[in-house]
């Protein structure tokens, strides 16, 4: 009889990590379509309220960068690749940072200023679940 062995690895949706990135993807997607939806109001979320309600343009530029993240997260997922979403989540972490710098010098609250610390918070936290989990 052949020795027939099953993989006893835990299904990767089984995983914390697995969710945390579904949960950067979707929250980037869902900035995708607000940015596009409600360009003024999203770009009030973000900190950044524009000075002319018609330059939407750049808030939709911000927004296809968010779908592009969302893509690429959702590609990673789908390819169930955790070690590239680690490298993605760290590489990505001064994203956040870099818009709470822009928020905070166009006089966001604080706690817009503190959401987008948070979300570099959150996406350094999944780096290292990622990267135990690698362990």
């Amino acid at each position: 009889m052949a020795d027939v062995t099953w993989s006893q690895a835990r299904p990767i949706w089984r995983s914390a990590a697995f969710w945390l990135c579904v949960i950067m993807g979707l929250a980037q997607a869902l900035n995708a379509v607000r940015s596009f939806v409600e360009p003024v109001g999203f770009a009030v979320y973000m900190g950044m309220p524009l000075a002319n309600p018609a330059d939407t343009a750049f808030v939709q530029i911000f927004g296809l960068r968010c779908a592009f993240i969302a893509a690429v997260i959702a590609t990673f997922l789908w390819l169930r690749n955790l070690d590239a979403m680690r490298w993605i989540a760290l590489v990505g972490c001064p994203i956040p940072l870099g818009d709470a710098w822009l928020a905070y010098q166009a006089e966001a609250s604080s706690f817009t200023i503190g959401r987008h610390i948070a979300i570099a918070i959150y996406i350094l936290i999944a780096f290292v679940v990622l990267s135990r989990r690698r362990a």
